[in-house]
């Protein structure tokens, strides 16, 4: 069971540090697949003892091994985030095919936060393997109609709330990027689901936007990225959505 665990943490891990290189490179449009990883402000070519996932960091004290220049917390969150959804899902599912598709979804979303906090948009080629994730899911799980609909449904949800609000504020308040993940979210955890991680999202986002405008920290005109609600939302409703549901109902 300890050699199960490490092996589980080790991997996801790697995996993490692999989602930093796409965090970083994807919403710049630079090349995956090829290139060593460089320090974003020396551009030094980094080495493998640099590259150590979280160990890096902490050895590093959080400063470019080069020119000492201070490294993003994300880097390291990042990873630790992973290895936390790693270890959730081998404590949910053990080593299933669950297992496997409950960390790709975790992770790809975790990701998706990190971009859309950083620059405020949502990379097509996630939102787009993370629909094709949930379709697979679905055929596997025999659940194909009910979860295109609650896509089709989120989707159509999410395009009417983006042409409303365009309309009431004269700019656009709900992006493409948004109605793209919350499709993805319809066809990854079904109708129900992503229904009440929908509204727990708006009532996060509503709660934290009028919190950050009292506070003075964002004005009524500023953009607020709105993925990271739509994340935490589904999150917490994927774990706690039938008591909520209930509550609802009641």
């Amino acid at each position: 069971m300890i050699l199960n665990h490490v092996i589980i943490t080790l991997i996801s891990a790697c995996v993490g540090s692999f989602l930093n290189m796409l965090i970083y490179r994807l919403p710049l449009h630079l090349n995956w697949v090829k290139g060593r990883s460089k320090c974003t402000h020396c551009n030094h070519t980094l080495g493998i003892f640099n590259l150590i996932p979280v160990l890096s960091y902490l050895f590093l004290l959080g400063k470019c091994h080069y020119c000492r220049h201070k490294i993003s917390a994300r880097y390291v969150l990042n990873e630790l985030g992973c290895i936390a959804i790693g270890c959730l899902g081998f404590y949910l599912y053990s080593f299933t095919w669950p297992f496997i598709f409950f960390c790709i979804l975790w992770w790809i979303l975790l990701s998706l936060i990190w971009i859309d906090l950083e620059h405020m948009i949502l990379p097509n080629s996630l939102t787009y393997f993370l629909m094709i994730l949930g379709l697979i899911q679905a055929l596997i799980n025999q659940t194909l109609p009910s979860n295109v609909l609650a896509g089709t449904l989120a989707g159509v949800l999410f395009l009417c709330l983006s042409i409303i609000a365009k309309w009431v504020y004269k700019k656009e308040a709900v992006g493409m990027g948004d109605i793209k993940c919350a499709v993805a979210l319809g066809l990854n955890l079904g109708l129900k689901t992503s229904l009440i991680g929908f509204y727990i999202a708006f009532v996060l986002g509503g709660v934290i936007g009028l919190s950050l405008i009292v506070l003075k920290r964002k004005t009524r005109q500023d953009y607020i990225p709105f993925g990271p609600f739509l994340i935490a939302g589904a999150f917490i409703s994927f774990f706690w959505g039938s008591q909520l549901w209930n509550l609802i109902l009641r």
